[in-house]
């Protein structure tokens, strides 16, 4: 009897040992191991969770807000949720790989989280338990200190059933794209401008749109040959609202450094607004980094100027550009002033070169007869190249552009 008793004994003491030791929920509630991922050349939850079902679940990968970029050496806030309908039990492996499948940038853990493999792994910890539906972890990651360019995130996701077996669960793998800073298309910027030219001005706050009105203003920006080298592809396909006075090239130089950030040409109207073709309020600069930055403004034979101060692009609200004010460029005498107490750019500038010398009254005096013609000797736009342009150009001999801006 004795002996029969010890062997009952005996049998329910190893069936306790035996009970104790199985892991509760899943094969690894604790923490899983480190490459159980989902990445290239990695395993998943699946290799210890006999049974896998596909289930009606899923996991998703969330960066700092759904936000797709990060700056190097920054930290992030990151989340990993799993949903399941029919489980209670959440675990999760997540590693971050470059686009040679290196393990890049490091963790900084939250609830229910661990960090492993000298910090390129993240996974749970204490798998939460009796969490109907869903779960989600949160936690940091911090981007490598030096350029990186694309990294994505694998995450294998476990919903398990807090069976007390490894079977019956659901693991669900999914992974996110993100990308450096300096990949993203900076944003479109419109700023307001307004200027006028001495040469085509008439009075009433008003210029000359002779050219266009006589079927002389080319449909293509004229800025594509010596001195200014634009290659740009600005072009008026549909007539504009109001008749234009000529094309201008615009540039934009960013406050920190002076160099140069961005080019357009745009279409100067005869109240001195300017604005895009196919735009009638407003000069777009495409992918212009958001900063501070001086306007410069050129024409086919104006002396160019530069802003005196800066704006900030894109703008909020209506900010821009009058350079019909007094003191608003760079440089002494750089406009003129009008009958109207408003400013405008010298004309003569003939060979745009940022100074009004003898050159530009040799250009000029080997094309003083032209009629009906779109030429950069013709001062005043008026179609014509006569002695009008000679006296439009004479009051501006000696006139010395901005050296940052001179060709």
């Amino acid at each position: 009897m004795k002996k029969r008793l010890l062997i009952i004994i005996s049998t329910l003491l190893t069936i306790a040992f035996v009970c104790l030791d199985r892991p509760a929920g899943h094969g690894f509630s604790g923490t899983p191991p480190a490459n159980k991922t989902g990445a290239p050349d990695a395993g998943t939850c699946a290799d210890c969770h006999s049974n896998t079902q596909a289930g009606m679940g899923s996991v998703a990968v969330i960066f700092n807000n759904n936000n797709a970029y990060y700056d190097s050496d920054s930290t992030y806030n990151m989340s990993v949720v799993l949903i399941d309908s029919s489980k209670v039990r959440w675990g999760f492996s997540m590693v971050a790989r470059d686009t040679m499948n290196n393990n890049v940038g490091t963790w900084t853990a939250g609830p229910n989280t661990k960090i492993h493999s000298s910090f390129t792994h993240i996974s749970h910890l204490n798998a939460p338990n009796g969490i109907p539906n869903g779960y989600t972890f949160n936690f940091q990651w911090t981007a490598p200190a030096s350029y990186t360019g694309q990294v994505r995130f694998y995450v294998a996701g476990n919903a398990a059933n807090a069976n007390f077996d490894d079977s019956g669960d659901n693991v669900y793998l999914n992974n996110l794209t993100i990308e450096h800073s300096s990949a993203q298309t900076p944003p479109t910027a419109a700023c307001k401008v307004k200027m006028y030219l001495s040469g085509a001005y008439r009075a009433n706050d008003s210029m000359r749109t002779d050219i266009y009105d006589g079927g002389l203003l080319p449909f293509e920006q004229p800025y594509n040959g010596y001195p200014w080298f634009y290659n740009g592809t600005e072009t008026i396909v549909v007539p504009p609202n109001h008749s234009p006075t000529d094309w201008v090239l615009l540039e934009l130089y960013r406050a920190a450094d002076t160099t140069l950030a961005a080019q357009t040409a745009a279409l100067l109207y005869a109240n001195g607004r300017v604005a895009s073709v196919g735009n009638d309020t407003a000069v777009i600069f495409q992918n212009l980094p958001t900063g501070n930055y001086f306007l410069a403004a050129r024409h086919r034979n104006h002396l160019a100027v530069l802003s005196r101060t800066t704006i900030a692009l894109p703008a909020q609200g209506n900010e821009g550009f009058d350079l019909t004010q007094a003191n608003t460029t760079m440089g002494n005498n750089q406009t003129i002033a009008l009958a109207n107490g408003k400013y405008a750019l010298r004309a003569g500038d003939f060979n745009a070169d940022g100074l009004i010398l003898v050159d530009d009254f040799n250009t000029y005096i080997i094309n003083a007869a032209l009629i009906n013609t779109y030429y950069r000797t013709d001062a005043n736009l008026d179609r014509h190249v006569t002695v009008a342009d000679y006296n439009a150009y004479t009051p501006h001999t000696s006139s010395i552009g901005v050296a940052k801006i001179r060709y």
